[in-house]
C-alpha cells in the first residue's frame, strides 16, 4: 500500500490504514473516501503522508460455455453422489462446486489459446 504526500490526494481516494494525529487520536478510519475537506484538514493536523488502497481491478465477466457447464456438472455429480441433495447448502456447494470447475476450465483453454497451445485433452 503506498504512501502518498497529501497535495497528491484527490476525493475519494480511500485509506488502507487509519490515521492518527501526534496524540495517538483517531482522525480518519481505514477503509474510508476521503472528501475534499478531509485532505483540506490533514494538513492543518500536520500529517503529510496517508497510506491508501490501491484500486481494485476489475473483474472481466465470464460467459461460460453451455457444453463446457455440462462437463462441469459430469466431473462433480461423483462428488456429491453420497451427499443428501435435498438439503440446500448441499445443492449450492455442488453448484459452487461446477461454477469453480467451469471457470477454471475456461480460463485454462482461453490461455492456451492466446499462447498458440490448443485446448487441454
Amino acid at each position: 500500500m503506498p504512501l502518498r504526500p497529501i497535495d497528491a490526494l484527490e476525493p475519494g481516494v480511500v485509506l488502507a490504514a487509519p490515521v492518527y494525529d501526534d496524540a495517538g487520536r483517531l482522525l480518519i478510519p481505514e477503509g474510508r473516501p476521503l472528501t475534499e475537506r478531509q485532505i483540506q484538514r490533514l494538513s492543518g493536523w500536520g500529517v503529510h503522508e496517508v497510506d491508501v488502497a490501491e484500486p481494485e481491478a476489475e473483474e472481466e465477466e465470464l460467459v461460460l460455455d453451455p457444453e463446457l457447464l455440462a462437463r462441469a456438472e459430469e466431473v462433480v455429480a461423483p462428488r456429491f453422489a453420497l451427499q443428501p441433495m435435498e438439503h440446500r447448502l448441499v445443492r449450492e456447494t455442488r453448484a459452487l462446486a461446477v461454477l469453480q470447475w467451469a471457470t477454471k476450465e475456461s480460463r485454462s483453454v482461453r490461455s492456451h489459446s492466446s499462447t498458440g497451445g490448443g485446448p487441454k485433452p
